[in-house]
Parts: structure tokens; sequence; C-alpha cells
């Protein structure tokens, strides 16, 4: 389904004319246009289209294949060193089988980084204040909730959700 909707908006940013899409999952396209006012205008300004980023979450994430054999911008939701390392490792796969070269310095690894004057209050303020409340309880009980916690975790071995106890000081779930 991904692929179909990347491939999709492909064709609209780099189409020059009107087309039908009769896909899997989706059906449309671009009409003739009808006068100035009612004509296409999305073309992209970066030419073939604009540079696209795409994330994956789980290990060995699929998406982070896809995005390698299409030459897209990996992109890390995790902060695991072993997810990370399976996202470039999956990443790199894509590529080499589509025949692509791969540039480390494309990747990216999303993370939140507060900053104050001095780490410790950095750190009280990110625990204490709307980050840490968004994370205790919403990011972390959805990520456990659909088996994405390991993702999170420096240390494997590490049980439950204990590995965030020390970060926020009370449970985020009511195990672990």
């Amino acid at each position: 389904m991904m692929a179909e909707a990347f491939d999709l908006m492909v064709k609209f940013w780099t189409s020059d004319g009107p087309f039908e899409h009769q896909g899997r999952y989706y059906k449309g396209g671009r009409p003739v246009d009808d006068g100035p006012n009612l004509a296409f205008h999305l073309k992209p300004e970066t030419q073939p289209y604009p540079p696209v980023a795409i994330a994956g979450l789980s290990a060995s994430s699929p998406t982070l294949k896809f995005a390698g054999t299409r030459g897209l911008i990996p992109m890390s939701l995790c902060w695991s060193p072993d997810h990370l390392l399976s996202h470039w490792r999956v990443y790199t796969e894509g590529a080499e089988k589509a025949g692509l070269a791969v540039d480390r310095n494309r990747w990216r690894v999303g993370c939140e980084i507060y900053i104050a004057e001095t780490d410790a209050e950095a750190r009280r303020k990110a625990v204490e204040g709307p980050l840490g409340e968004c994370w205790r309880d919403y990011m972390l009980p959805l990520m456990a909730k659909f088996g994405y916690i390991n993702g999170c975790k420096h240390d494997q071995s590490v049980p439950g959700l204990r590995c965030h106890r020390r970060l926020f000081g009370r449970p985020c779930l009511d195990r672990g």
C-alpha cells in the first residue's frame, strides 16, 4: 500500500499531463486542465521531486528497506543500539538490491532535545514538564501496546518498562 502511494505521489510530481491510476489500493489520477484557474498546480520546485524521508520504528524495519530501494532518506524513530544497527543494515540491503549507493550522512534519527541553562535543569524540566508527560502517559504506553517498546531500550536485557523508571521516577504502566 505504501509503495503504491509513494509511486502515485511521484507520478503526480513528475507527469506533465493528465493520467488515470487504477491500482490495487488507489484509484484516481490527474484530470485534464479546465482553464487557468482549474489546472493542476502542485508541481514541486525541487526536481524531479522533493527529498523524501521515511521513518522506521521496528527492528529490521521493512519501511526502511523500502526507503533503501527507492533512494529515500532513512529516518529511525528508536534509540536502541540494536534497532539502529538493524535499521542501517536493512536500508543498505534495500539500496544494494536496487543498485543504489548509500550515504550515512543522509540518515536521520529522531529524538527530543531540551535545552536549558544546565543539563540538570534541562533534565528536570523535560521529565517533569509536557515532554515527560507525553512520554509517560502516551508514547510509552502506545509503543508497549503495539510491541515497539524494545526500540526505546538502551539494553534489550532490561525487562518491561523498567528501563524508563529511572528517567521518569514512577512507573509508566501498571507493569514492569
